[in-house]
């Protein structure tokens, strides 16, 4: 246990481990190979950890900045917080909290999110491979740039969401209050609710829909389109694609205008 007045700096060659209390007015700077927190560490100021593994299980806050350069395993159980995030990871695997009262910028090759994630800022997730979220996400905007994203949790932007993929499997929940752009080059399917109180704009080779697409402004730009659930565009709704197959259980919907662009189209619902 200790701490500083000022400025507080950890250097270790090999392992660092905390169970105690560490404190610094202005900065908290940290650098070992492996860091293991079961305590505190804490600093009115920045923190800046740079480590190759950090397994996360006391507190790590920041009044101020809070950075961490972790190049391997980054392992979170209890909380992670400051005025700003700025993570890098290899893999980050977060079953506890990850909060910022301003922006967030989280990138990794792949990122587990059980947790919570809260940024009253602007989110962004850069990640290189498979982004995958069962817990509760929520910002004041939202950009996900992921090859790979599963979703099984809750994911909330209080402004605009934008996520770009390769692969989109929706399970769980994604809320815009503002507008909603999701891209899937590839194959999106939503067995969940997707929803934005503006635009929603969908483009993806391939969508199949279990679940329910709604928005005031909907607009699906897809090469086929399988919908045994609910589209709906209240006020208005654009269908662009190569095949609409609308299957027994599947409802398109809009209160006023509804324009389709449709090739084919095999109707077995409503």
């Amino acid at each position: 246990s200790g701490s500083a007045v000022d400025t507080l700096q950890l250097s270790a060659t090999s392992q660092l481990d905390n169970a105690g209390q560490l404190a610094a007015a202005k900065t908290l700077d940290i650098q070992a190979a492996q860091i293991t927190n079961r305590g505190s560490l804490a600093s009115n100021g920045d923190v800046q950890v740079r480590t190759n593994t950090l397994q996360q299980n006391g507190k790590l806050l920041a009044q101020g900045k809070n950075t961490l350069a972790v190049s391997g395993q980054l392992t979170n159980r209890d909380e992670i917080s400051g005025s700003s995030l700025n993570i890098q990871s290899g893999t980050l695997d977060n079953s506890g909290k990850l909060i910022s009262t301003g922006d967030a910028t989280i990138t990794a090759n792949r990122l587990n999110q059980d947790g919570i994630f809260s940024a009253q800022g602007n989110a962004l997730f850069s990640v290189a491979d498979t982004f995958s979220n069962s817990g509760n996400l929520v910002s004041q905007s939202l950009q996900i740039d992921a090859p790979t994203l599963n979703n099984s949790g809750e994911m909330v932007s209080h402004g605009d969401a934008v996520i770009n993929s390769d692969t989109l499997q929706q399970n769980g929940s994604i809320t815009a209050r503002g507008d909603a752009q999701l891209t899937a080059r590839g194959r999106l399917e939503n067995q969940g609710a997707i929803s934005s109180q503006n635009a929603l704009i969908l483009n993806s080779a391939q969508l199949r829909n279990m679940g329910s697409l709604t928005a005031p402004n909907l607009t699906l730009t897809t090469g086929q389109i399988s919908n045994g659930g609910l589209l709906q565009g209240s006020n208005q709704l654009s269908l662009n694609s190569g095949q609409l197959d609308n299957l027994a259980a599947g409802t398109i919907s809009s209160d006023n205008d509804f324009a389709l662009d449709l090739p084919q189209l095999n109707n077995s619902g409503l």
